[in-house]
């Protein structure tokens, strides 16, 4: 399950480093918050029950709560990025 957002909190931003293969374990889903992703570098693809999309290098893509997804690799080159986390409200 996604990191709820830290008590009192209603942004974070997170830097985000993984390795080349690194993909989400199972399908996840955030229940406070939504994201926006930036990646910096590598390359992803994110499934949800409807439909996926591919990301890369200088794109921004976001997850509302409560979407079912799971991430993926997509090349050999290590991801890195920034996570920011909103809430609700």
């Amino acid at each position: 399950m996604p990191y709820k957002l830290f008590d009192n909190k209603k942004i974070t931003v997170q830097h985000k480093s993984r390795p080349s293969d690194y993909c989400m374990p199972s399908m996840q889903m955030a229940s406070d918050h939504y994201n926006i992703g930036i990646v910096t570098s590598g390359d992803r693809q994110t499934i949800t029950p409807n439909e996926s999309f591919e990301y890369h290098a200088g794109y921004v893509s976001m997850i509302p709560p409560f979407l079912l997804h799971r991430t993926l690799s997509l090349s050999k080159e290590p991801y890195e990025g920034y996570l920011i986390k909103f809430s609700l409200e």
